[in-house]
């Protein structure tokens, strides 16, 4: 099981943390080594669910990004914390049909990161794409709008 904390600032969306409550062995090394103001709480990915309803899904670093995107009209987007390949991730995509298309936008500083996940989802059999203007989503599409994200996502790189 798991909870999302949004963080409001007046009634603005300032963060949003999501984590699992009840901490798996293998990750109790984890804890509170990237969030510790939430010590004991495992960074969990966050809108797993948008992989069942949709043939492209985004990957994104992050428990924010999936929210901020849709606010954009992408709903489709999956955050990953640290963009880090997770038990829970790939056992969702093991479940899923082999026709899905991935495309992950990586944060500047987790590129290697992305590149591994890349990895690990075309062993699966899935078809992924990787952006290659490592940026963060949320900010581009604040900056810039839906349509230069659209861009990147379109001029994204096939994986192999």
């Amino acid at each position: 099981s798991s909870i999302t904390f949004p963080v409001f600032h007046g009634r603005t969306l300032k963060d949003i943390r999501h984590r699992l409550l009840d901490v798996p062995e293998d990750l109790e090394a984890e804890v509170g080594k990237y969030r510790s103001h939430l010590s004991g709480m495992v960074p969990y990915p966050f809108n797993l669910d948008a992989m069942t309803v949709h043939d492209t899904i985004i990957v994104v670093e992050g428990e924010k990004k999936p929210i901020i995107t849709k606010h954009w009209g992408f709903d489709n987007v999956v955050g990953i914390p640290g963009i880090r390949i997770t038990e829970d991730f790939l056992d969702a995509i093991g479940y899923l049909d082999k026709h899905k298309k991935f495309y992950l936008v990586a944060d500047p500083g987790v590129e290697t990161e992305a590149w591994e996940l890349a990895s690990s989802i075309n062993g699966m059999g899935m078809e992924v794409f990787v952006a290659d203007a490592f940026v963060k989503p949320d900010d581009m599409l604040v900056k810039y709008g839906a349509d230069v994200f659209k861009n990147v996502l379109k001029q994204s790189r096939r994986f192999k």
